[in-house]
């Protein structure tokens, strides 16, 4: 039963007792009979308190959590933002990593390329100096 009922029945309780006559036995019967209904339908005060603290630990404890949800939502949002970020910087390293390599690929082939020519003219060379040392040779 409701604070509120209780007390508007204690009050309408107050008001028949004031304006009957308290010799009057059926009245005080009447009032009795009342007041025993109103405290079959009550619930001590203890157990109300008690109640009242359950509820009250209750809203702190999902005040609590929901603070703490807000708060591990907000630091997955900063993390998946971060996350983003190192993504987009590792497509951009890929990105300068695939570059370096088409390079350094034309430079060793060009590289390949000076070696060859000089082994050319390296064989070229030497075979000039054979030839004149043939030649030249009495």
């Amino acid at each position: 039963m409701s604070t509120l009922r209780r007390v508007m029945l204690s009050c309408s309780l107050a008001l028949l007792a004031g304006s009957a006559a308290c010799n009057d036995d059926k009245s005080v019967q009447l009032l009795e009979a009342k007041k025993s209904e109103i405290l079959e339908h009550t619930q001590p005060k203890q157990d109300f308190w008690d109640q009242v603290g359950r509820q009250g630990r209750a809203v702190k404890q999902e005040r609590s959590a929901s603070e703490e949800i807000a708060s591990l939502q907000s630091k997955g949002a900063e993390t998946r933002a971060a996350l983003d970020s190192l993504r987009k910087q590792l497509e951009d390293a890929r990105a300068t990593n695939a570059k370096a390599a088409d390079v350094l690929s034309a430079q060793l082939a060009q590289r390949d390329a000076a070696e060859g020519e000089v082994a050319k003219n390296e064989a070229t060379l030497a075979s000039f100096v054979e030839r004149r040392h043939t030649a030249g040779a009495p």
